[in-house]
Formats: C-alpha cells, sequence, structure tokens
C-alpha cells in the first residue's frame, strides 16, 4: 500500500513543520481511512480547521496554493526571502543601493500591488514636478506581499540639513508688514575738538553731521503645483510636504541672506602682528587673532567665529611640542557653546575649507515679514527641445492648483559698520603674519 507523504522539498520554517507532523502520523494510515486521514490532518492545521465540524476553515484551493509550487506560496515566498538574507548578510556587499536591488528583483510583482493597494508616490527632489497621487511617495524597496497588511506607519525622517548661523549675528525683528523702503540715520563726518580754556577765551568751534541711508524690500518666492486629489486622498503625506516647503524657504531664505554677508565682507589688510613672527611657529590661532586686532583698531568687538566644521576639528587637535592640546576637547563651555580664544564658534560646511570670518554680531539688522502662503490657479507653457511652445494647459482643466510659498523682508548693515564682519583665508593671513626672509 502506497504511504501517504506530502512532499517537503524546498519547505521551510513553519511550512516544514506542519508537513513533518503531517507525515508522521498519515505514515502508517490507510488511504482509504478518510476519517482518520482527516482528523490527523485537523491536528497538524491546528487552528485550520473548525472543530466543530472537522471542516477546513480554509478553502482547500488556497490551500493548495499555500503549500504548492505558486511564485504566491509560503514556500516560494520563505524560500525567496531565505536566499535574500544570505545575499544581504554575505560581506562585501552591505550598500544600500545592493540592498535595494536585492529587494527589487525579489518581487517585480509587487510594485503592482503597492500601486493600486496604497499608491505610488515620487518627491524628486532634484528638479520640480507636479505632485499627483502617484507621483508624491517613491516606494523605496519592493516588499514582500504577505507583509503589506502588517505595516505601520513609524514617522517620518528629515534630511540633514546644512547648519544656518546667519540668524545668530544678526539683529532680527519679524513684523506683521514692511514698507517698500526702510530709512536711517547714519553719524557722518565732524570737525573741530573741545578743549580746555581759560577764563574769557574763546571757545572753539566743533560741528557734526548725520547721513541717512535706506534699504529696498527683497523677497524670497516660490511655487508648487498639486492635484486636488492629492491634497485630498494623500492629507497625511501632503501636510509633511506642506511643512517640508515652509522648511524649505527659510533655509534658501537663510542661504541668500548668507551669500549677501560673505559679499559684503571686508577683507583682511593688515595689523600691528604682520612680519612679526617666524613661519615655522605661526599657527591658526595666530590668524584669528591677526583679524580680530585688525578689528579692534576699528573699535569693533568681534564674538563670533564661523568656521568649515574640517577646521574646526583640525584646528582643536592641534598640540604644541610637549603634546599637549592648545584646546580642551571638546571646546565646549558650561552653557554647551563652542569656542575658540574666546569666540563664540558656529561651523558650517557653506563656510569653505581654509576660509573662516570674525564678526561682532548684532550690528547686521534684518526685518521680515512672516511667510505668507496663497493658492490659486495658473497655466502650465509647454515647450519642446527647440523651445517652441507646444501646449497651453490651465489648471483649472487638470483639477490642479498652485501654491505660492514668500516673504518679503531688509536686510542692512550701516556704513559705518562696515568693517564689523571680515571673511579671510588661513594662509592668505599667515603669510602677512611672517617675518620677510633674511637677506
Amino acid at each position: 500500500m502506497k504511504k501517504i507523504q506530502i512532499k517537503t522539498e524546498g519547505l521551510t520554517g513553519e511550512t516544514l513543520d506542519f508537513a513533518t507532523r503531517l507525515n508522521a502520523t498519515l505514515g502508517d494510515m490507510n488511504p482509504l481511512d478518510a476519517a482518520g486521514v482527516a482528523m490527523q490532518v485537523r491536528k497538524s492545521l491546528g487552528g485550520l480547521v473548525d472543530d466543530d465540524t472537522g471542516d477546513l476553515a480554509i478553502d482547500p484551493v488556497m490551500l493548495k496554493e499555500l503549500l504548492g509550487d505558486s511564485d504566491k506560496s509560503i514556500r516560494s515566498i520563505l524560500k525567496k526571502q531565505g536566499e535574500a538574507l544570505t545575499k544581504l548578510t554575505a560581506p562585501g556587499k552591505g550598500s544600500q543601493a545592493g540592498f535595494r536591488s536585492t529587494l527589487d528583483s525579489l518581487m517585480p510583482e509587487l510594485e503592482t500591488i503597492s500601486r493600486t493597494r496604497e499608491g505610488s508616490i515620487k518627491l524628486n527632489v532634484r528638479a520640480a514636478v507636479i505632485m499627483e497621487m502617484g507621483d508624491a511617495i517613491a516606494a523605496g524597496a519592493a516588499i514582500p506581499e504577505d507583509l503589506i497588511e502588517s505595516f505601520s506607519f513609524a514617522g517620518f525622517v528629515e534630511k540633514r540639513r546644512p547648519r544656518e548661523y546667519v540668524f545668530d549675528m544678526a539683529s532680527r525683528t519679524t513684523v506683521a508688514s514692511i514698507a517698500q523702503y526702510k530709512t536711517w540715520l547714519e553719524e557722518g563726518g565732524e570737525e573741530g575738538a573741545f578743549a580746555l580754556i581759560s577764563e574769557g577765551e574763546l571757545k572753539p568751534l566743533v560741528s557734526t553731521s548725520l547721513v541717512r541711508n535706506h534699504s529696498e524690500y527683497s523677497k524670497v518666492a516660490a511655487k508648487y503645483v498639486i492635484t486636488e486629489e492629492f491634497s485630498k486622498f494623500r492629507n497625511d503625506a501632503y501636510n509633511i510636504i506642506k511643512r517640508l516647503i515652509n522648511q524649505k524657504i527659510l533655509r534658501d531664505y537663510a542661504s541668500v541672506l548668507t551669500t549677501k554677508l560673505i559679499a559684503d565682507a571686508a577683507s583682511y589688510v593688515s595689523s600691528a602682528l604682520d612680519g612679526q613672527f617666524p613661519a615655522e611657529k605661526i599657527t591658526d590661532y595666530h590668524a584669528f587673532a591677526a583679524v580680530a586686532a585688525q578689528m579692534e583698531t576699528l573699535e569693533f568687538m568681534p564674538d563670533m567665529l564661523i568656521i568649515n566644521p574640517q577646521d574646526k576639528w583640525r584646528i582643536g587637535m592641534a598640540q604644541d611640542v610637549s603634546g599637549q592640546f592648545y584646546l580642551t576637547i571638546p571646546m565646549t563651555d558650561p552653557s554647551g557653546q563652542t569656542r575658540m580664544m574666546g569666540f563664540t564658534v558656529r561651523s558650517s560646511n557653506k563656510m569653505t575649507v581654509g576660509t573662516f570670518m570674525l564678526g561682532e554680531s548684532g550690528l547686521w539688522n534684518i526685518e521680515d515679514e512672516t511667510l505668507s502662503v496663497r493658492i490659486g490657479h495658473g497655466i502650465n507653457v509647454i515647450k519642446n527641445e527647440s523651445l517652441a511652445v507646444t501646449d497651453v494647459e490651465h489648471d483649472l482643466d487638470h483639477n490642479r492648483m498652485r501654491v505660492i510659498v514668500e516673504t518679503f523682508f531688509h536686510s542692512w548693515i550701516g556704513t559705518t559698520n562696515a568693517g564689523a564682519f571680515v571673511l579671510a583665508t588661513f594662509d592668505t593671513v599667515k603669510a602677512a603674519l611672517a617675518e620677510p626672509p633674511a637677506v
């Protein structure tokens, strides 16, 4: 008599355990004993059989597919997952790109399932696109079909952003509305001087003057276009994107101000320290001191140092001839502020390596409005490669709307404070400090 046996080739995990238990109990049974076989199948299946009737609680066709050879069977899924895990844990190929490529190759059919069940969204950070339901959230990698329903939303992970330091150096005021022009008075030239005089002696004449200066408004603005369906049916994603865009305008606004600050900063000219030190003994600290000496000669009081993080840690790890560090690592005071030579340090990748800025904070003025957000409709002009117009689309015809985000601001520094910020390179200042070569 032929034994009743379920094929176990390729089975793993709980599927293999189920088949093994069933084969062990059915091995010596008579195939014609239907009741006995059903009882043993029920025991092996456990909760998959109705305890009252003894009938399978799932469709037999589904059970066959579950244990069969199709691509959607548990055996196939577990086998593919095992192969994937083996590849992912193999040494030498642990990159994110390899991980994503491996998973994508496992379950290509799940791309369709993902799109029809949850929607496929891509946020193209390199070029502006119209954000639609199927074009705002990108699936990071293909996933096994039997895991989709077990997902829970774990929150949102943002990218690391460049450190913005401009508002630390400025005196910033946010107002409800700004005027087109802002004017102020600066101290001009003066003549004469007070002096000691004798009784009846003619008093000296003194005078001073004022100079009117002004700032014209500037504006940073951009727009994004979304479909009505996206804002309606992808509400969570849309709220995140709105927040990201509002944060982006603030970052880009700060970047504009940073560019202006660097462009307007004075350069190192000279100080009494020039030509006073042997070249081999000049350190980066000498460069800071020379720039500070130039500023203090002009009656400015530098208190903030802007430096690239690579330079900050290179300087922080500098040692003297005895091996002692010049600065206490990690270079922070009790308040948690990083300091060098008494200056508050702000490190930023926007300051190029080998360049630094010293400034007296608070002398640069910024007045801006809160962000303005407006929603409306417009047109899209479509051009071909030769820039000839091929079509004109109105948002209303395509269920689209555009959102404009902008802010107006004034940014100024009095001409009398022009030397309050100095941009310099280590090499230039250190070269000026070196003693002239011996004749």
